[in-house]
């Protein structure tokens, strides 16, 4: 995470959902992880709804697992 988006974190309070919207979507343009799986689901998936589908099912997995992760206050090291 850049630094400053670090300082941006910590002056927000967790009751206003803007600010992380903005930093997911920041996340989500500049992560080549993120730009290879919508690539690779293009090329899988030829309709725009499965396309769409497939996407949502996946940004959900995503947010419940890092909201989980969060409230249960699990730590996993970046460097293992």
């Amino acid at each position: 995470m850049a630094e400053g988006d670090k300082d941006y974190i910590q002056e927000i309070s967790c009751t206003h959902l803007q600010p992380f919207t903005d930093l997911g979507a920041k996340h989500m343009v500049t992560g080549y992880d993120h730009l290879l799986f919508l690539a690779g689901v293009i090329f899988i998936l030829y309709q725009l709804k499965g396309i769409a589908l497939y996407v949502s099912l996946f940004a959900v997995g995503h947010s419940v697992t890092m909201v989980y992760s969060v409230c249960a206050g699990l730590n996993v090291n970046a460097y293992p």
